[in-house]
C-alpha cells in the first residue's frame, strides 16, 4: 500500500477522505522468522501458552 510513513499517512487521508473501511494484512506465514517461532510453539520450547 505504502513505501514509507509519508505515503502511509497519504493512503490514509484518503481513505478517510472517502469514507471507506480499510482493512491491511500482511501474509507472514512463508517468512523464515515466523515459520521458526512457529515451529517451537509447536514444540512446546516457549512453555505453555
Amino acid at each position: 500500500m505504502a513505501g514509507d510513513i509519508d505515503e502511509t499517512r497519504d493512503v490514509l487521508a484518503e481513505v478517510t477522505a472517502a469514507a471507506v473501511p480499510l482493512h491491511v494484512g500482511f501474509q507472514r506465514r512463508f517468512d523464515a522468522g515466523y515459520q521458526t517461532v512457529r515451529q517451537a510453539v509447536r514444540d512446546g520450547r516457549p512453555g505453555r501458552l
